[in-house]
């Protein structure tokens, strides 16, 4: 995970509007994430740059899933449960595989 590589490439990149660039910088210290934002336009930013970090693979196990999150922040059932209830995965017996929304983000589209 190359994250704060990524968060200098978002801050300096033309493509990304300001608010996403802020949003970055308020909440990522380097590669972790200080805290979860409240605002759900500001959640969805850190939501989906957290996402982008996960190694691509058509489907993760709860606990390899776990131990990803878990190096960006602490609370990774947060996270998940984010990701879930925000369209990006789904959970089946334990297995996330992504969702249509979280394969856009990945994407890029």
């Amino acid at each position: 995970m190359s994250s704060p590589k990524r968060v200098r490439e978002l801050a300096t990149a033309s493509p990304v509007d300001s608010e996403t660039r802020d949003v970055l910088r308020a909440f990522f210290d380097g590669p972790r994430l200080r805290a979860l934002p409240a605002q759900r336009r500001k959640k969805e930013i850190v939501l989906e740059e957290v996402l982008r970090r996960l190694p691509r693979r058509r489907e993760y196990r709860e606990p390899e899933l776990n131990r990803f999150i878990e190096v960006v922040h602490p609370d990774f059932c947060t996270i998940r449960r984010e990701w879930i209830m925000g369209g990006y995965m789904e959970r089946e017996a334990g297995v996330y595989k992504l969702a249509p929304r979280g394969r856009t983000v990945i994407d890029g589209g």
